[in-house]
């Protein structure tokens, strides 16, 4: 597609042109959903012009994973603003990327070898409310459970923590009769053990993408999951009201980083898509809204 600057009245030093690119029905690519604008897009104009132009999506995002690079790669662009970009230590680590998403492309882990990790930073906390929403398409687990991400003090996974797994920061996964669990640690609860929210099983099928969304308050003091932008399990947390505690732990993506269990890591089969959280509690609607992507 060719576009002349006569007919966008735009010069070489004024012009943006924002979209992605998708492909047809015979795999040859063509930008989708075209922004033309008469200044440089600022990086937050961006995000929300990639967010559909709902800005309120982009409100307290602490982190915006696409996961559109391309093959072999081994670094993933967060989109938050935030800076906290996701890599893998080898090749040997990474998911399969490049491979068809519900949006875009997604990464596909196929073995237990394979992880993506993000460094801690102080942006990744949230002392009183989170929300964690992902696109899966889930395979046969190998394991019990497979995690989706998870962010666990000193990456040593409970029961090193004296078997009340209260080291948890956040801990969003999927088991083998496709039962959703979050968990977290409430900062009245460090020693105690964490509290836990999880939906019946067969609320996520396997082999095919469903939206997931686990949302927890300190006001009302209550976890929810909602499945493809319906509530799945809502549980009553009142240690909630102390907030969430924070943790020194690298954020993992698709297995555990290191447990007391040893090579048992959790580790999720199937794609990952789209993954954000937020440092507040999002509000149905825009579960809703984040479904519709």
């Amino acid at each position: 597609m060719t576009i002349s600057d006569s007919a966008t009245n735009l010069d070489d030093n004024s012009g943006y042109v924002f979209g992605s690119v998708s492909k047809d029905a015979n795999a040859d690519p063509y930008l989708d959903e075209e922004v033309y604008t008469a200044k440089y897009l600022s990086d937050r104009d961006a995000r929300i012009a990639d967010n559909k132009n709902d800005d309120t999506l982009l409100d307290s995002l602490i982190l915006y994973l696409p996961f559109n690079e391309s093959t072999n790669s081994r670094i993933f662009a967060d989109k938050s603003g935030q800076g906290n970009s996701a890599s893998c230590a080898s090749s040997s680590e990474c998911p399969i990327s490049g491979i068809s998403g519900h949006r875009g492309n997604s990464v596909n882990f196929i073995n237990h070898n394979q992880i993506v990790t993000i460094s801690d930073d102080s942006s990744l906390h949230s002392d009183r409310d989170l929300t964690i929403s992902v696109w899966i398409y889930p395979g046969a687990l190998e394991a019990e459970a497979g995690v989706i991400v998870s962010k666990i003090n000193g990456n040593v996974d409970c029961p090193a923590s004296g078997g009340n797994c209260s080291d948890r920061e956040y801990f969003l996964s999927i088991n083998q009769t496709g039962r959703i669990q979050f968990q977290l640690t409430p900062i009245g609860r460090i020693g105690i053990g964490s509290v836990n929210c999880q939906t019946s099983a067969g609320a996520v099928p396997f082999g095919q993408w469903s939206h997931i969304v686990a949302r927890a308050s300190a006001d009302p003091q209550e976890m929810k999951v909602f499945v493809n932008g319906n509530v799945a399990m809502t549980c009553k947390q009142p240690a909630l009201s102390s907030g969430i505690r924070t943790s020194d732990g690298q954020v993992s993506i698709g297995r555990m980083t290191k447990t007391s269990w040893g090579a048992f890591d959790l580790p999720f089969n199937g794609r990952i898509d789209e993954l954000r959280i937020y440092n507040r509690a999002i509000s149905e609607s825009e579960v809703k809204a984040l479904g519709k992507f």
